[in-house]
């Protein structure tokens, strides 16, 4: 979703849409729509390039076109992949910019990175004088841009049927993403221990009987990957509550799900970034990263509220279910304050 900063700076820098090459197959899935990319490849992160029929569309795409090429990985390894796509596709490199080289890249937050990164023009345009447009002032302010996320008609009507047949429909919904990337792992029931973003399986329930005490009213409903339901149905049976509810649900479904709820309590992750993507006030729980670098902005102004990450804390382990709940009640406030 962070990406979405770059990508509309470049839209408006060369006056047409992005085309994107991805690592996961759900990249596909978070840019469905996008007004900001035109088409989009999905490799195979861990196989060989060409596993999907993607990676050779991709292939064909760098030979036959001459278009700058700004590449976000910044990771070693997987960044010798890339470089290797790139020979084979025969493209020159003063066509690149690479964002791993530059000084503002573990820096600055992810959206201000993407626009700085932005600013920069490949060399070899700049050799040939064709230099994309930039705004007036010849710079783009931090900020600029917007992480955008485009949901359907279609997909509307299709969460409010699934809100209606569940009876959540007359109730204010309250989001809870409890896991991370590292809980939709092949068969892992449990986050592993060395995940800083973990939190106890008795402290969420415990977080969900002081939400239900405040908020008798709401649906608390325990979001994720389908990958992720035995984790959500653990913390489900732990809170026995009946107000509670999962809905491990496909991505497209979860962004729309996230444009019609009251608000989301969420680890940090990338569901928290989509839900302020489309507007939805939401409270974000750090570990071991970053607030300064990885907290979620909305670009409606609705309220992002961050609990936790250094220097205050390395783990989520380290959040009380007291900070969290009180952390959730100054959200409620910030809410009511701009309503």
């Amino acid at each position: 979703v962070l990406l979405g900063w770059l990508l509309s700076m470049l839209h408006d820098r060369y006056g047409q849409p992005c085309r994107l090459i991805g690592a996961r197959p759900w990249c596909t899935q978070v840019f469905e729509g996008h007004p900001d990319v035109a088409q989009m490849w999905a490799l195979d992160r861990h196989g060989s390039l060409f596993r999907r029929l993607d990676g050779w569309r991709a292939l064909a795409a760098l030979r036959r076109d001459q278009a700058p090429l700004y590449i976000c990985e910044t990771e070693p390894r997987r960044l010798g992949r890339v470089r290797r796509l790139l020979r084979l596709g025969g493209v020159d490199s003063r066509r690149c910019v690479f964002l791993s080289h530059q000084p503002f890249v573990r820096e600055t937050h992810g959206g201000d990175r993407g626009t700085a990164f932005a600013q920069l023009t490949p060399p070899g345009l700049c050799a040939a004088g064709q230099l994309p447009g930039l705004p007036a002032s010849g710079r783009c302010e931090p900020g600029a841009g917007r992480p955008t996320l485009r949901i359907a008609d279609a997909e509307r009507a299709a969460c409010s049927n699934y809100i209606r047949a569940r009876g959540w429909d007359r109730r204010p919904i309250v989001l809870v993403q409890t896991g991370n990337r590292r809980t939709m792992r092949p068969r892992r029931l449990r986050p592993p221990p060395a995940d800083s973003k973990a939190w106890p399986v008795d402290r969420w329930a415990a977080l969900l009987h002081r939400l239900h005490a405040r908020m008798p009213e709401a649906v608390l409903v325990l979001c994720g990957a389908e990958r992720e339901a035995a984790l959500l149905n653990g913390i489900q049976s732990a809170a026995a509550l009946t107000a509670v509810h999962t809905a491990p649900v496909p991505l497209r479904l979860l962004f729309a799900l996230c444009g019609q709820a009251f608000g989301m309590i969420s680890v940090d992750t990338g569901p928290a970034h989509a839900a302020a993507a489309v507007g939805l006030p939401l409270l974000v729980l750090f570990g071991e990263h970053s607030q300064r670098q990885w907290l979620p902005r909305s670009p409606l102004g609705t309220p992002v509220v961050g609990l936790g990450g250094p220097p205050t804390a390395r783990r989520l382990c380290d959040l009380s279910v007291d900070d969290v709940f009180d952390a959730w009640l100054g959200l409620l406030e910030r809410m009511s304050c701009e309503t």
